[in-house]
């Protein structure tokens, strides 16, 4: 139960002090909603602060399976008592947090919210730990592609490292409650909504190809296998799928398309440019001439062909008009 209370004109200075001892912080109203959290609560949960508040605690961590820092009585938000909670921080270590709670009270001596301090300790063990769940998270976590499940809403539920990574987030999207249009490939975030929806409402696994833009900035073609999510009752409960950027196959399949002879084993790794190479690509793209790239980067013209020849033995593009054909149109996915 609540133990104590502060006025709210002290806020900022009970904000302040957790600040300065580390503790996390979390101000919810009396309908536990969000109103206020630090960084060091932030981190437990591996979401910013723009993206948390104004989220109703007890629902947000019961949906992603994140310990709740405190207990409602009979669903009373006026009855609350708080918890100790565990959680994986993105170094991968666990901690413990130790939770206190503390009413706010206005001028009138009327409750306005409920404060959240926690002290957090270092966890020897994760708690009840399934070692070989554990050992297929990792193996998920280390394929190249992009795997997730989002539910009927269109609500990430789960992915591994490597959407994480592409997204520009440095914790899984598992508990973070994010739809494709809060990612940086939102301007296609209804084109991927109809293909999750044709394969849940289809019940099938389907292929497609997708144009998203990642967190660099490139945009990348991504092959995309989708199918139905079921739960134990074959229920369908949203969609699993997993893409796979095949941008630089793309540019070797246009390549081919005009006519050039390929081995079959050539792989995306021989035409990976090196940092010269990029820059006179990109001066190139921008319409600089060979001596004006040369200028630019304070090199003879002759190193500047010489990074030309080797960009087009990379691409296999052995005329000057094919690498300007094939830069043109998938420069971007090159660099």
């Amino acid at each position: 139960m609540v133990s104590q209370s502060f006025a709210e004109k002290d806020y900022a200075t009970v904000y302040a002090f957790a600040n300065s001892l580390k503790l996390a912080l979390i101000f919810i109203s009396k309908e536990a909603e969000i109103l206020d959290i630090n960084f060091t609560a932030c981190q437990l949960y591996g979401i910013s602060r723009e993206k948390l508040l104004n989220r109703v605690l007890p629902e947000f961590v019961t949906r992603h399976g994140i310990d709740c820092p405190i207990s409602i009585s009979q669903d009373s938000y006026s009855q609350i008592s708080a918890n100790r909670t565990q959680h994986q921080m993105t170094e991968g270590r666990y901690v413990e947090v130790d939770w206190q709670l503390s009413q706010c009270v206005n001028e009138y001596y009327e409750t306005t919210g409920t404060l959240l301090v926690g002290k957090l300790y270092q966890a020897l063990e994760p708690l009840k730990k399934d070692e070989r769940l554990d050992y297929l998270n990792k193996m998920i976590s280390s394929i190249p592609g992009a795997i997730y499940s989002k539910d009927l809403s269109g609500n990430y539920i789960s992915s591994n490292n490597t959407l994480a990574a592409i997204a520009g987030i440095k914790k899984s999207i598992a508990s973070l409650s994010l739809r494709d249009q809060d990612m940086p490939w939102c301007e296609v975030a209804a084109k991927l909504r109809s293909a999750d929806q044709k394969a849940i409402n289809q019940q099938k696994t389907i292929i497609t190809e997708e144009y998203p833009t990642l967190a660099d900035g490139h945009k990348v073609v991504m092959l995309s296998i989708k199918s139905p999510l079921l739960d134990d009752n074959s229920t369908v409960i949203g969609m699993t799928g997993i893409s796979i950027n095949i941008s630089k196959l793309q540019v070797l399949n246009e390549v081919i398309g005009m006519g050039q002879s390929y081995s079959s084993e050539l792989s995306s790794q021989d035409i990976s440019l090196t940092p010269r190479e990029m820059e006179c690509v990109k001066w190139l793209l921008l319409g600089k001439s060979a001596q004006q790239i040369a200028n630019i980067l304070n090199i003879s013209q002759r190193t500047v062909e010489a990074h030309f020849n080797k960009v087009k033995a990379k691409a296999r593009c052995y005329k000057q008009i094919q690498l300007g054909y094939v830069l043109g149109k998938y420069g971007n996915l090159l660099l």
